[in-house]
Parts: structure tokens; C-alpha cells; sequence
């Protein structure tokens, strides 16, 4: 079965509905018999293989271009190891699930993409061209995905409705509270997104990106996406 699992990377802006999609998504795919997991899912199966399995899901050539990928970053040491942590993370289990999972599609609302947004930390990722290189090296020797869900949304949008969300760990632009300063991030977030956007146009190939309207109501995007993914309707 693991060949066969269909991956799934979920991109957007924070607030955007990435996590409710992939949960919606995950509720009518196993309504119909498929096996689905989230990303909270495959942590939860990684943490009970053999160290021996883990091994094998390791790419030390990876390690070392996530360590080359985060060095471009002009971050505090911490941060930086934060970075490559979560980089190889995804990397480990992406592997995991091509080897060992048992999943129909795996649902994943902070992959390579995603990270590859959240790592520039307020900075402008059009500035920094070395991880821009880098990115696109590592990532055109393996793209792991087999669809890429572009989630659209106005920045202003997605601001109001991140206010809105209830969170239990927050994130960095979650603890804003000078509204004109979460502004201004937003609108660094958007230009990072559109870069990422044109990164995923030139990496992926046509038929792997789907772009969605999240200003949509959710029951309209879950049968959007589940229609384009699975070539049914709810």
C-alpha cells in the first residue's frame, strides 16, 4: 500500500483554512474507505517505528542541503536548528509513509513548501536568492508530493480569520497584537507566498497543482478538492 499513498501538501497563508480542508478532507475520504492521514497522524506513527526503521528513512545528503538551505538565513543559532529539525522532519516522514505507511493519501498542511514560507521569519524571501537556489536544487532532485493544494486568499482575509482561530500552540504572528504591525507581516507573508507560488509552478508539473478559493465556503472547497484528487463528488 505504501507506494501507492498519495501525498497531498497543502500551501497557503497562516489563517487561510489549510488544517480545516485537510481535516474535512480526511472526514470524507474515510467516509468513502480510503485511509487518510494528517499530518498530527504520521508524527503519531513515526514515534512507534523501530529505530532501525527511522534509520531507514534517513537521508544524511538531505541533512546536509537542509543545513546548506537555513545557513542562507540570517537567524539566531537556535532558530537555525529549529529550521533543519522541522526541515528533516518532513523529509523523514515523507519517507516514512512512501515505506512503511499504510495510507490511502496523506494530507500534510506544513510540508516542504509550507516550511520553506515560514522559514524566512518576517524577512523577504525575493531578497534572499541563495536559499531560493537552494530550495529549487533540493527540491527539483526529489519532489516528494503528488499534488500541491495552492490555497488563495486575500491577506486581509486571512488576518481576520487567524484572529478568529483557536489555537492551543501559537504561532509567531498569533502572539502580534499591534495591529499594524501584524499588517505589515501579512503583507511580507503574501509576497513570500506568491514566491513560493512561482517556486511550485516551476518545480511541479501542471497537472500536480490545484489552486483553491478560500473565501469559499468549507463543504464547497472539501468537494472542489475532493473531486480534482479522487475524479468523484461527495
Amino acid at each position: 500500500m505504501a507506494e501507492n499513498t498519495i501525498i497531498v501538501e497543502l500551501v497557503g497563508l497562516p489563517g487561510c483554512g489549510k488544517s480545516t480542508l485537510a481535516n474535512n478532507l480526511k472526514s470524507v475520504f474515510e467516509q468513502d474507505g480510503r485511509k487518510t492521514g494528517v499530518w498530527t497522524d504520521m508524527t503519531s506513527d513515526f514515534k512507534n517505528l523501530s529505530f532501525m526503521r527511522k534509520l531507514k528513512c534517513l537521508s544524511l545528503k538531505k541533512l546536509f542541503q537542509y543545513i546548506g538551505l537555513v545557513g542562507t538565513c540570517q537567524y539566531a543559532f537556535s532558530l537555525k536548528r529549529y529550521m533543519i529539525q522541522y526541515f528533516v522532519k518532513i523529509d523523514i516522514l515523507y519517507r516514512y509513509v512512501r515505506k512503511f505507511g499504510s495510507y490511502d493519501y496523506v494530507l500534510v498542511d506544513h510540508g516542504f513548501f509550507q516550511q520553506a514560507l515560514s522559514a524566512q521569519y518576517g524577512s523577504k524571501l525575493p531578497d534572499n536568492q541563495k536559499f531560493i537556489s537552494r530550495f529549487r536544487k533540493i527540491m527539483k532532485t526529489e519532489i516528494q508530493n503528488d499534488y500541491i493544494i495552492e490555497c488563495m486568499i486575500d491577506a486581509q482575509q486571512a488576518q481576520q480569520r487567524m484572529k478568529q482561530r483557536n489555537r492551543v500552540n501559537e504561532g509567531r504572528l498569533d502572539k502580534e497584537k499591534d495591529e499594524a504591525a501584524l499588517a505589515k507581516m501579512f503583507m511580507t507573508e503574501k509576497e513570500n507566498f506568491e514566491c513560493i507560488v512561482s517556486l511550485m509552478s516551476e518545480l511541479a508539473s501542471e497537472d500536480m497543482i490545484i489552486q483553491l478559493d478560500m473565501e469559499k465556503a468549507p463543504e464547497e472547497l472539501t468537494k472542489a478538492a475532493k473531486q480534482i484528487l479522487c475524479g468523484d463528488v461527495l
